[in-house]
């Protein structure tokens, strides 16, 4: 149960804003004047709804200035002749796009009216009240990031917007092999990141569910947090790390699964190491509920289960220090490759809590 207060601390009332290298899409109905007042950890606390501070046109990513790029020492840039306005593509989230919708915004523009329909946010103010502790705020700004991320799916929240744009600010010019410019800037624009598709944009909902979990100290399924950290990986194209929370996060909810079914059918108790054995994810997915549940994912869903079947061949290689690679001669993870796995593991996940005795 957190405790926010100590009878050693004076009386305090004191607004806490925070900015974020993070985007929070909130919905475009979701009102700007609203704020919510509860008691937690001895303290009253007031949260505001979700805000941007920075332009339309830019990124939680610092913007190039001219007067920093590196020439070689015998050549002095003329700062005006590369003077640009910073451009940026902004992802559209879902339910945005549409048939005819753009799928992001290129914006040149500080004014917040060129941003899409659901707004990328990136600050949060919340007010105390009450004998604070040191660090009190810190912490109940990481439980309301944490929490928002769970109930909205957004998983970058929390880590950074790379996983959505990518690398997507940026300039070029021409030069002579000196490395002196013979031609004026020209903005590159890549948007390299994007959404896996169950993520929402955050409502009066989400708010009320996420102020609900953070009254009550709930903690979201490991399961969960793992999936959203696969994805952010994936996104990033930090394949090592994908493979292994991807993997892990399907693990967990398969044996979830067996201890749901065992306890309905047999009303015993679940032995995991008697009833399944040596750590083999594809196999428990296929002979183990076949010959326990008389039921097969591999049966079902040939396909997808391959594509685990090489995820946990990769996690294998990755955590005994081996390449993010599976099969025989080696195949190495790649875009396309990963996409297909977190496709499987996608799809598996609901697969399985779906299962009845």
């Amino acid at each position: 149960m957190a405790n926010y207060t100590s009878d050693d601390m004076p009386y305090s009332a004191r607004a806490n804003l925070h900015t974020y290298p993070f985007w929070m899409y909130v919905d475009p109905e979701f009102p700007t004047t609203k704020a919510w007042q509860f008691n937690k950890g001895g303290l009253v606390i007031r949260l505001y709804p979700l805000f941007r501070t920075s332009d339309a046109n830019s990124l939680p990513i610092p913007s190039l200035r001219v007067e920093n790029i590196p020439f070689a020492k015998w050549f002095k840039p003329d700062g005006t002749l590369y003077t640009f306005d910073p451009t940026v593509a902004v992802p559209v989230l879902k339910p945005y796009p549409s048939d005819g919708d753009p799928e992001s915004y290129l914006i040149d523009k500080p004014d917040h009216s060129y941003l899409p329909p659901i707004k990328p946010m990136d600050s949060m103010r919340f007010d105390t009240f009450g004998k604070i502790v040191n660090g009190a705020d810190i912490e109940i700004n990481n439980r309301f990031i944490e929490l928002l991320r769970f109930r909205s799916q957004q998983w970058w929240i929390g880590q950074s917007v790379k996983g959505i744009v990518g690398f997507n600010t940026g300039v070029s010019f021409d030069i002579n092999e000196l490395g002196h410019p013979v031609g004026p800037p020209v903005h590159k624009v890549d948007i390299s990141g994007e959404f896996v598709g169950d993520e929402k944009p955050v409502t009066l909902d989400i708010i009320d569910q996420v102020l609900t979990d953070f009254i009550s100290d709930y903690q979201p399924p490991i399961s969960e947090v793992l999936m959203l950290d696969a994805k952010q990986h994936f996104a990033s194209r930090e394949y090592r790390r994908f493979v292994l929370d991807a993997a892990t996060a399907c693990e967990y909810i398969k044996d979830e699964t067996f201890r749901r079914l065992w306890t309905s059918k047999y009303s015993t108790e679940f032995n995991r190491d008697k009833v399944l054995g040596r750590w083999d994810l594809t196999n428990h997915l296929d002979v183990k509920l076949k010959n326990n549940f008389g039921i097969s994912y591999k049966e079902q869903h040939l396909r997808h289960w391959q594509r685990i079947k090489d995820l946990w061949d990769a996690r294998g290689n990755v955590s005994h220090g081996g390449l993010c690679a599976y099969g025989s001669p080696q195949t190495v993870v790649d875009r396309d490759r990963a996409k297909e796995m977190l496709q499987a593991v996608l799809h598996c996940i609901p697969w399985l809590k779906s299962l009845k005795k």
